[in-house]
């Protein structure tokens, strides 16, 4: 029975001392949803799949756009801005109402705004008599 040869005695062919160059890769070619935009991927449990997938049929929207709702909620509900759908940063900060009737701004407005409440309060108990006195009559 003849013996195989070692590979150590084989003739292989020669490699070259260098790699050659890798293809050109193609870019990926984004749709304009897409275009300056990450993704994230996260795992649901099939429940919560299920259930994310049947409120797009319901509302007549995409993944995409729950979950760009579901970002800016989470945002907001930790007091950042919410940015997940293009909403533009805010401005400078203005003061609150509070800040700016306890620095004088607004006075000339909080006075009149509580000479008509007061007006209000006073017409209230007339208009009540006299309703009473028409419920009385009819």
């Amino acid at each position: 029975m003849a013996r195989r040869p070692s590979l150590s005695e084989a003739e292989l062919p020669a490699v070259p001392a260098f790699a050659p160059a890798p293809a050109k890769r193609q870019e990926a070619v984004r749709t304009p949803a897409r275009q300056g935009k990450r993704g994230v991927a996260f795992w649901l449990s099939p429940e919560a799949f299920k259930q994310l997938r049947g409120m797009t049929f319901e509302e007549e929207r995409s993944v995409q756009s729950l979950m760009e709702e579901a970002t800016d909620m989470l945002f907001q509900s930790r007091g950042k801005h919410r940015l997940a759908r293009n909403v533009p940063a805010p401005g400078p900060a203005r003061p609150t109402l509070r800040a700016e009737i306890a620095d004088g701004g607004l006075r000339e407005e909080r006075d009149a705004l509580a000479s008509q409440l007061n007006q209000v309060k006073s017409y209230a108990p007339k208009i009540l008599d006299e309703a009473r006195e028409w419920t009385d009559k009819n």
